[in-house]
């Protein structure tokens, strides 16, 4: 299960399971959208955003990111993300796109010398609209990824990242 939560946008809230997701209102074939209707600042151009980054403050203060991984066969559940971003940035090659970076500091007890292992959650946001005759800011979700990283920034195989998945569940991390 993958929560994706915005908060803070003129006190509007939008909670979505990014894994079940399906909008019944529209045919977005599961995609994920945040708008205006959801609270989004709005925002006229990109060059006005470039200039005041009203959309950028709102993301970088208003989302959070909830990953929750579950056994259900053992009934546990771990939580691989912290509340707020821990970072984030313009992506201005293609002009229209937000990456927000979420994660948390993992046990890895048996699995690396170190015994820590960072999880990172790379969440990336496109502005399909800005405000117009009609038309609202919209973003769209367009990637979401997890990483597992040593405390040098070693990225970990699939086999070592089940591992640590298995680790943090055996910890009851809430």
């Amino acid at each position: 299960m993958v929560l994706f939560h915005a908060d803070g946008f003129n006190g509007c809230f939008y909670n979505c399971d990014l894994l079940t997701h399906a909008d019944t209102d529209y045919d977005n074939d599961g995609e994920v959208f945040l708008s205006a209707a959801n609270g989004l600042p709005p925002i006229t151009s990109m060059e006005t955003e470039k200039r005041d980054g009203k959309l950028w403050r709102g993301l970088r203060d208003g989302l959070w990111l909830s990953w929750i991984v579950a056994n259900g066969k053992i009934k546990q559940a771990a939580n691989l993300a912290c509340c707020y971003p821990l970072g984030g940035q313009r992506h201005w090659p293609t002009d229209k796109d937000f990456v927000m970076l979420f994660g948390s500091i993992l046990p890895a007890i048996d699995i690396l010398p170190c015994q820590v292992v960072e999880c990172i959650l790379s969440l990336k946001l496109r502005v399909i609209c800005t405000e117009g005759e009609g038309v609202q800011t919209t973003l769209k979700l367009t990637e979401l990824s997890m990483q597992f990283e040593d405390m040098e920034g070693n990225c970990f195989n699939g086999r070592n990242s089940l591992l640590m998945l298995k680790e943090a569940l055996s910890q009851g991390r809430p």
